[in-house]
């Protein structure tokens, strides 16, 4: 399994999430995976929402919270997850072509340091 830390953002909207890719690394893995319902050969994504309250989901279609910006940025990492990095922006409105430019991470300030560093 591998995971990464995300920023999922929309219009007034910070989600900290981390995205987990179910790939069997093992034997017992595989099992587990198998036997409830993941198909091996297709790895989904559980995606964690650390924002109170945390919820969970692999099914991008399935969030209980209202509106989009849950299912969309799900999907996309669902699509994009070998293409995204520990600490990237999923910029819900960019993806949905809204804005011509992804959000920069909060954590960045508008001097370019990181907020450790202030």
């Amino acid at each position: 399994m591998h995971k990464k830390v995300l920023e999922i953002r929309d219009s007034g909207t910070h989600i900290d999430a981390i995205a987990i890719k179910l790939d069997a690394a093992s034997v017992e893995e595989d099992y587990a995976f198998t036997r409830n319902g993941f198909d091996p050969s297709h790895p989904s994504i559980l995606l964690v929402r650390l924002t109170s309250p945390v919820m969970l989901q692999v099914d991008p279609y399935r969030w209980s919270t209202p509106g989009r910006t849950m299912q969309v940025a799900h999907d996309y990492i669902c699509n994009h997850f070998d293409e995204l990095h520990a600490g990237d922006v999923v910029d819900v409105q960019f993806i949905l072509g809204e804005t011509e430019k992804s959000k920069v991470s909060e954590r960045l300030s508008e001097c370019g340091t990181t907020w450790l560093e202030n």
